[in-house]
């Protein structure tokens, strides 16, 4: 719980100091330093926060600051004001103590003027006094700052610093888009934390959700083997098809390109806007000159012939490529039954007898012996959407080579449509997979069933997920970061005289293959874990205890029944 509410501090901080960067680049005086400004620009908000509700002063200032009557008492670097008649250590100081009663004493300062500058703690310019040794273009004071003795100031309620000598970013366009990033960040900022803030329960239920998975996941370990065991099997899967592949690829037909020959190069490759007479279709061949077997073409010799391409495609190696599709798929659906089926089987067995049973072998055993069309089914939908988004990628090919551009983006188009359309299937087909690890139903009717239960609770669904994919971040961070270190360290260990630069980039990408492995097993294993809270849920079994089955962190979120043994 702890990492989860850390990681979304983490994002509002990230969100509120990326604004501020932004506001403080946009407004960085030539020859300032980024921090000073942030420092300054920081001094004035706080300030005109603080006054906000306090005397209100006429903060006008006119010219150098002569005539400014303003409530200031802080100078930029957010120093403290001493009053002007004060008792200081700086000689500075006691010499315009002494020039303001002088200058009062013989009427040239009018004493309200001399009552004004001497008797109060607040920014003033008074180098319009003859006698005054200073030439400041501001308001400044004295501060109570022992390493610094004065110091400029702004008026109250002006936060941005005023720039005499031009910004650090010359164009005017550029300082307005980072303000408008700033506000925008900040924006995202306010809006997040309100919606923190409407979610906290719902996050609260992510977190007791994720609790749940990590026990099933601490007493099934075997679980974690399930990608692995896929991998394997997939790697050699693909190997066996690519050589069966290969053989379909290299099949190219005698009458694959124009065996005639061409006058002129442009004639036969093409050009930008007109495709060529060996590159018109795709896969498309190359271009060569036969400068031993010319053809003589109205007078003229035409010695540019077409090689044909290296590969080709048919309708042998599309079915080939949709069977591969296919398998590919299934092997994901298995391996997410698997997962689901153990899961939700743990979950509603007594908390006595949790970690226990045999749960993976009992989900293996469902999966083949009652469930395999039903994720057959599944995949070959999947399967469907990704041929035709590949078709789309072929006919786009196509395009490319007849030099239909308008045809090309169209295609672009459709196969980003299509895209977010599979994406949509397979969290579906992921649903429903659970579903019938809950309930022994077929696909269709697990498919409506997980759309229905998504719409009917789609904010603790969003929660999950958010909260989900946040835990998933950090446990590939400190799985692929603990590898490298540890790597790092067992190599230098061992080999000392040599670099471990290769080797620990080594390390860190096993890492991060074998975090990504486990936090997809855990990502489903909380998405199997509120399908059945939300089951206990709607039909009312919240048995808890030792002879009941809803585990300890998810006992306050259900109105419970006695509890059973006791």
């Amino acid at each position: 719980g702890l990492c989860v509410w850390l990681s979304i501090f983490v994002v509002l901080v990230l969100l509120a100091v990326g604004g501020a960067a932004c506001y403080v680049q946009a407004s960085q005086c030539a020859g300032a330093g980024l921090l000073d400004t942030g420092k300054q620009i920081g001094a004035g908000a706080l300030i005109a926060t603080s006054s906000a509700f306090s005397d209100k002063c006429d903060e006008k200032l006119e010219g150098e600051g002569h005539g400014y009557k303003g409530c200031q008492k802080y100078t930029k670097g957010l120093n403290k004001c001493i009053k002007w008649g004060e008792a200081s250590s700086s000689a500075l100081m006691k010499d315009y103590s002494q020039l303001f009663r002088s200058v009062t004493a013989s009427g040239i300062v009018p004493a309200a003027v001399y009552n004004d500058r001497l008797n109060n703690d607040y920014c003033r310019n008074p180098c319009d006094i003859a006698g005054a040794n200073c030439n400041a273009k501001g308001i400044w004071c004295f501060t109570r700052n022992s390493d610094q003795a004065w110091e400029e100031c702004q008026p109250v309620g002006v936060v941005k610093p005023t720039c005499s000598n031009g910004y650090a970013i010359k164009s005017s366009e550029m300082r307005t888009l980072l303000e408008v990033c700033a506000f925008l960040l900040w924006a995202l900022a306010v809006l997040y934390l309100i919606g923190v803030i409407c979610m906290t329960n719902r996050i609260r239920l992510a977190i007791a959700v994720s609790k749940v998975a990590t026990i099933f996941m601490r007493q099934n370990t075997m679980i974690v083997l399930t990608p692995a065991v896929q991998s394997l099997i997939s790697c050699l899967w693909c190997l066996l098809w690519a050589l069966s592949a290969s053989f379909l690829l290299s099949q190219v037909p005698d009458d694959a390109v124009d065996k005639g020959a061409f006058l002129t190069y442009a004639e036969a490759y093409g050009t930008d806007t007109t495709p060529g007479k060996c590159t018109n279709s795709w896969p498309s061949g190359s271009v060569w000159k036969d400068e031993t077997n010319c053809e003589q073409i109205n007078g003229t010799y035409a010695c540019w012939r077409c090689a044909p391409p290296r590969y080709t495609f048919d309708w042998r190696f599309a079915v080939s490529f949709f069977v591969f599709l296919w398998n590919n798929a299934l092997m994901i659906a298995i391996g997410q039954f698997v997962v689901a089926a153990a899961c939700s089987c743990w979950f509603f067995t007594q908390n006595s007898q949790k970690g226990s049973t045999g749960v993976i072998r009992k989900a293996i055993h469902w999966t083949w012996r009652y469930h395999l069309g039903s994720l057959a089914f599944g995949s070959f939908i999947i399967a469907v959407v990704q041929m035709i988004r590949y078709v789309l990628y072929y006919y786009e090919q196509q395009a490319k080579a007849q030099k239909n551009r308008v045809m090309v983006i169209i295609l672009k188009i459709c196969q980003c449509l299509l895209w977010c359309f599979e994406k949509c299937i397979k969290f579906l087909n992921e649903n429903a997979y659970i579903q019938i690890a809950l309930h022994g139903s077929n696909f269709c009717i697990s498919a409506k069933n997980a759309f229905y239960l998504i719409l009917r609770n789609a904010v603790r669904f969003g929660a999950i997920s958010l909260v989900g994919k946040g835990i998933r971040v950090i446990g590939i961070l400190c799985i692929t970061a603990g590898t490298g270190v540890i790597g790092y360290f067992v190599f230098t260990a061992m080999y000392a005289d040599m670099t471990p630069t290769v080797p620990v980039i080594i390390y860190i990408f096993v890492g991060y293959m074998v975090g990504k492995l486990f936090v997809n097993v855990y990502g489903l294993a909380m998405d199997t874990v509120l399908q059945c809270f939300l089951a206990c849920e709607e039909m009312g079994k919240t048995e808890a205890g030792e002879n009941g089955y809803v585990p300890s962190p998810l006992r306050g979120w259900l109105k419970e029944k006695p509890e059973l043994g006791e």
